[in-house]
């Protein structure tokens, strides 16, 4: 455990230490069932925030994914502290209407952070979905990229650039309806890149031809 963890240990517990030292000494030890029942979820409430962070993952999109959850917890707390701080010093509350309050209150709250859960997962598919496929065409233009200026022919260097910046230009979205024709533009550049390796110009341009062919009807279903 480093110092950095430490000490967010140590922030998490200064509330606690400082209401329990507030609680006992103003209190005592002598409370209602009723008191004890608030007392033991206002601690509940502050735990579900010290924990909410780690229910996210560690990724960029994590801040974004993190900000409602932790803002949900805080609300359940800071409601929890004042609903168990007035049960706290009204006298004579009967302990059955205090539980059925505070369950009601943890179980919208539980409520909110599952459904938050569950919306933050679909969210972080997508990203994931988004990235690989921005990846794809990233990935396949600088594998063209790299071949301009390897064949010492003009008219194959033009057409290789034509490739690049077709792959450059082209949607970065994807579909199941396109990823046939996906795999076949990655098969395709395999062949460009033999085919510059054995310097075959006529080869070069009849690869390139289908590439941006199939790149045209790619990039067309994608457009609907």
């Amino acid at each position: 455990m480093n110092k950095k963890n430490i000490l967010w240990i140590a922030l998490d517990l200064v509330f606690i230490v400082a209401f329990n030292i507030i609680f006992f000494a103003v209190g005592g030890t002598h409370h209602t069932a009723a008191v004890w029942t608030s007392y033991g979820f206002i601690h509940f409430s502050y735990l579900m925030v010290v924990v909410t962070p780690f229910l996210t993952s560690k990724k960029k999109s994590s801040a974004i994914l993190g900000f409602p959850l932790s803002t949900i917890s805080a609300a359940y707390f800071l409601a929890e502290l004042l609903i168990g701080l007035l049960f706290t010093f009204i006298e004579d509350v009967p302990n059955k209407a205090v539980v059925i309050v505070q369950v009601i209150l943890t179980a919208i709250y539980l409520i909110f952070m599952l459904l938050n859960l569950i919306a933050n997962e679909h969210t972080a598919d997508s990203l994931a979905t988004q990235k690989m496929e921005a990846d794809y065409i990233k990935s396949s233009a600088v594998r063209v990229k790299l071949l301009i200026g390897e064949t010492g022919d003009k008219e194959a260097e033009r057409m290789i650039e034509r490739v690049y910046d077709m792959l450059r230009s082209s949607p970065t979205k994807s579909s199941q309806e396109v990823q046939p024709i996906e795999f076949e533009i990655k098969e395709k550049i395999f062949e460009l890149e033999d085919s510059v390796a054995d310097n075959s110009k006529e080869r070069i341009l009849t690869v390139s031809k289908e590439i941006l062919r199939l790149l045209r009807e790619r990039n067309a279903k994608l457009s609907f």
